[in-house]
């Protein structure tokens, strides 16, 4: 388990990728990419 701490905003919602073992956080101002199983930052997405 981890706290992911990288968005300003509070996060509205979580998508897991089944085949790239990843997950997505939406917030008000953006979205980010973090990988499994660590919960490890990526990327912000456009």
């Amino acid at each position: 388990m981890a706290t992911l701490t990288h968005h300003k905003k509070s996060v509205h919602a979580l998508a897991q990728d089944p085949t790239k073992g990843s997950f997505a956080s939406t917030s008000a101002d953006n979205i980010k990419k973090f990988s499994l199983p660590r919960g490890e930052f990526l990327h912000n997405m456009l």
